[in-house]
């Protein structure tokens, strides 16, 4: 669902802003539904109930990926964009 999700991204973030996506983001990883829904299943829980939360973890972060990337490289000097683009690589992984 992430590459999904980012590839339409780009776009949202140029109309709403980078803050925007990332908000929205990360309420849909943390608050909502995605990580508190995956922490209140049992053993015994369905497919079904498993996938809904795991789809919400993936938009969230599908919204919150890529602008924040973006956010992030655009306050690099164009010097030091490499190091900064291999560290932020890194640090995903």
């Amino acid at each position: 669902m992430l590459p999904a999700t980012s590839l339409t991204v780009s776009s949202l973030s140029d109309r709403l802003g980078a803050r925007t996506l990332n908000t929205a983001g990360m309420l849909s990883i943390s608050i909502s539904t995605g990580l508190v829904g995956l922490s209140w299943l049992g053993p015994d829980a369905s497919t079904t109930a498993i996938v809904w939360p795991l789809v919400l973890l993936g938009v969230g972060g599908g919204l919150f990926h890529p602008p924040n990337n973006s956010a992030t490289l655009n306050t690099i000097p164009p010097e030091h964009l490499s190091v900064a683009n291999g560290f932020l690589s890194m640090a995903r992984a």
